[in-house]
């Protein structure tokens, strides 16, 4: 994992997301276990907010600035659909232990519990 970005965006036990160091809305999805880039993703909003599924094969990212909750398959780095949420400013997004409940933080300190 020599080649980091600059910024750490999100990191469980199983893989680690980082910005591009030249800064251009591109995100690098790491495997922790082989230290291998998985894919690279072209995610709107500065410092995007994100979270990823248990069987690593979705990333789910927000923006402080539109209320759009993409999903991604990391496995081939496409974007399946988005989402808009009731908030035009996302704090956070959180997977349920189950795997089947994404949490959604908005500025206006709401949350919105999407099934999965």
């Amino acid at each position: 994992m020599s080649d980091l970005g600059h910024n750490f965006i999100y990191s469980n036990s199983q893989v680690l997301v980082t910005e591009e160091k030249n800064f251009d809305q591109k995100y690098k999805i790491w495997d922790w276990q082989t230290q291998q880039v998985i894919c690279t993703l072209s995610l709107s909003g500065y410092m995007p907010v994100i979270t990823v599924s248990r069987d690593r094969r979705f990333l789910f990212s927000g923006s402080l600035e539109n209320g759009i909750i993409k999903v991604w398959n990391i496995l081939t780095g496409h974007e399946l659909c988005s989402l808009t949420s009731h908030s035009s400013s996302i704090t956070r997004l959180a997977i349920s232990s189950d795997g089947q409940r994404l949490f959604v933080w908005s500025r206006d300190s709401t949350i919105e519990v999407w099934g999965i």
